[in-house]
């Protein structure tokens, strides 16, 4: 663990061990302010009963059943991507912009899956460019970024919207686009989705949820039918957070994916064999796709060695007293078992660091290894209780 220092002279720890990680995500430490900058009021949504409300309403969108149902959704968008790159391939020998697909496909299965919307997958589309560009962008303002909680209180937003635009800053600028095209697209999937949740106001609820979907959008919009309301503004943010959150995480990861297989021809070559012997020339049924051993452990090392999310941030609600995984000697002689963390305090937590610590994944972390999943994990690993919605990652 490691003391940084933002601007502003802001204390900040970094923490790099899998023992911090599991008491800071199980125990002590909140979600930090700062994770909430586009979206509802601050703090309105990331803990309490505000969040445990929304959480209520949205998890059966992400149950096994539900998933379950998606499953053609997602088949129906990767052949398309298929189909377009075959395509595209066969028209003239060039390099394809594997990423750029797999970020059109991700947008759709969120798009159908998660918001009951439908892009087209072989356009190119404003909102596209702009997830993509967004944390490349957000990258080139991390030293301005904690100023952004003290300019969030100057003056009206019309004001600040109207500053904003003064700034001569092509970055500034490019944010800016890239803010206003995610809400437009969004307040767009708002309006036709509650347009089309209106009209089916007359039916019973019991009869509106056999005709809505089950997508998170559908879920929210039936909240409003049972006294959960959500305010507009709030549902335009979550379809926001949705549309960023699962096309950024999912497009990086099936690209990475794609790109170590191609590097690992031998894995490869056994994980068609898997697959093509599960589906017999069919898409492969949802309860024989999870049962597939390779590709779940081709899945878990490339989220283990590549992390979508390589770091998180909290913040402790209190003073607490962590403890070290090792005791350390101060400058003093005296051993150190634990450290006050004030109240306030942000913490980094490097999840690509505690995925590849040696310590506990053995000498080879660094390597992409899939058949480390397919027989007991290490004694280290299963002893580090990683918190996560895998287990071990």
């Amino acid at each position: 663990m490691s003391a940084l220092f933002s601007s502003f002279s802001q204390f900040i720890l970094l923490a790099v061990s899998t023992w911090v990680l599991f008491r800071v995500f199980g125990h002590y430490f909140t979600k930090s302010p700062l994770d909430n900058i586009p979206g509802p009021p601050r703090g309105s949504w990331l803990t309490g009963d505000h969040h445990n409300r929304q959480r209520k309403i949205m998890n059966p969108a992400f149950s096994t059943p539900n998933i379950r149902l998606m499953t053609p959704i997602f088949y129906h968008v990767a052949h398309q991507m298929r189909d377009a790159i075959v395509i595209k391939v066969g028209e003239s020998q060039q390099e394809v912009d594997i990423l750029r697909w797999v970020g059109r496909a991700a947008l759709e299965m969120i798009g159908q899956g998660g918001l009951g919307f439908s892009f087209d997958p072989l356009r190119e589309a404003a909102v596209e460019d702009a997830l993509k560009d967004l944390v490349p962008m957000l990258n080139k303002f991390d030293v301005l970024r904690p100023c952004v909680t003290y300019i969030a209180k100057l003056g009206t937003p019309s004001f600040r919207r109207h500053l904003t635009g003064l700034l001569p800053s092509a970055n500034v600028q490019r944010m800016k686009q890239i803010v206003d095209t995610m809400y437009d697209t969004s307040r767009y999937i708002f309006n036709i989705q509650s347009s089309a949740d209106k009209a089916d106001s007359t039916a019973s609820l019991k009869d509106r949820n056999k005709v809505k979907g089950k997508d998170v959008m559908s879920l929210l919009l039936k909240s409003h039918a049972i006294g959960e309301h959500l305010g507009d503004e709030e549902l335009v943010s979550h379809i926001s957070t949705m549309l960023f959150a699962g096309t950024d995480t999912t497009s990086n990861a099936l690209a990475r994916t794609l790109q170590l297989l191609a590097e690992h021809q031998d894995i490869q070559d056994e994980l068609r064999a898997e697959l093509v012997d599960a589906g017999s020339g069919e898409d492969i049924p949802y309860e024989r796709l999870v049962g597939l051993p390779l590709l779940d452990a081709v899945c878990r090392e490339t989220l283990r060695l590549y992390p979508p999310a390589p770091v998180a941030m909290r913040e402790s609600g209190h003073e607490v007293l962590l403890p070290l995984s090792t005791p350390i000697i101060g400058l003093d002689g005296e051993v150190i078992r634990e450290i006050l963390v004030p109240a306030g305090t942000i913490i980094l937590i490097s999840i690509l660091s505690c995925n590849r610590d040696k310590a506990v994944w053995g000498e080879d972390a660094l390597q992409w290894n899939p058949s480390r999943w397919l027989s007991r994990l290490p004694e280290t690993v299963i002893q580090a209780r990683i918190p996560g919605v895998y287990s071990n990652l």
